[in-house]
């Protein structure tokens, strides 16, 4: 039961399986026998696209081309104007905040129930983690439980899409708008997933993705921080690059030179 139940009065509503329908106990399972695979799924085409990267010869960096072209790619499959790219997805969400304006001994609402990622990403920039308690039917961070864990020291709220089940980002939204809190999304777990009909991730001020091997969309490591804003963008994209003053319109400029030089190269080498 939440809090806010417990105010109302109200039993917590039931869910899932009991205890006699589980597989574990006799029951039907849900996944049939022998269907379970290894994950990701690497086909042909994810071989492909590795020798092309390999063959072209740019292998790291923000300015790579694939880089470059991914960030374009998932900033329009989840319908944000500015994707950035990081190592992680727990370093998407510590730049997000920080990119956010938020900084050491500022308070960060989370929830109590998600991976131990959530509130060390807020660790990670010196906030301070504030668990609040989870809707019992979504496991999301319940709107008005964070509305409950306020005070004069909180700066973010960070709802996370907990599996994939949106959190609900329209009273999230208005709960910040009303206290002048910043929101960054934890969407990890989210890629494609829709609150009111929009994508997750850039519904507020930012959003972590992760590409972790067990993610829905797994690059084996991997992060992306997505953001309409282009003033979290530009801050985002220097902090992931050690501070340096390096625009977007920049970044574009060197990904562009980058590609003509290693096409050069790679055609010389046939």
């Amino acid at each position: 039961m939440t809090s806010a139940e417990a105010d109302r009065g109200s039993a917590p509503a039931a869910r899932g399986s009991t205890a006699p329908d589980l597989a574990l106990f006799g029951g039907v399972p849900v996944l049939a026998r022998g269907s379970h695979t290894l994950w990701p799924i690497v086909t042909e085409a994810e071989r492909a696209a590795l020798a092309r990267v390999l063959d072209r010869g740019v292998l790291s960096g923000p300015f790579a081309p694939e880089a470059m072209a991914f960030q374009e790619e998932f900033a329009r499959f989840v319908e944000a104007k500015y994707a950035v790219l990081t190592h992680c997805g727990t370093s998407a969400l510590s730049i997000a905040l920080a990119a956010s304006g938020v900084g050491a001994g500022d308070e960060v609402i989370v929830p109590a129930y998600s991976f131990v990622a959530t509130p060390l990403a807020v660790a990670h920039i010196g906030a301070v983690p504030v668990f609040a308690d989870v809707d019992v039917l979504t496991g999301c961070l319940d709107p008005e439980a964070s509305r409950a864990a306020i005070t004069p020291r909180t700066r973010a709220i960070m709802p996370v899409h907990m599996h994939g089940c949106a959190a609900d980002m329209t009273a999230f939204v208005a709960l910040a708008k009303r206290h002048g809190l910043v929101v960054v999304e934890d969407a990890a777990q989210a890629h494609g997933a829709r609150c009111g009909g929009h994508a997750v991730g850039a519904l507020a001020s930012a959003g972590g993705f992760s590409l972790q091997s067990s993610k829905n969309l797994p690059a084996g490591e991997g992060g992306v921080l997505v953001t309409n804003d282009v003033d979290i963008a530009e801050r985002a994209h220097s902090i992931r690059n050690f501070g340096q003053n390096v625009s977007l319109t920049d970044a574009a400029d060197r990904s562009r030179s980058i590609r003509s030089v290693s096409a050069r190269c790679f055609a010389a080498t046939r």
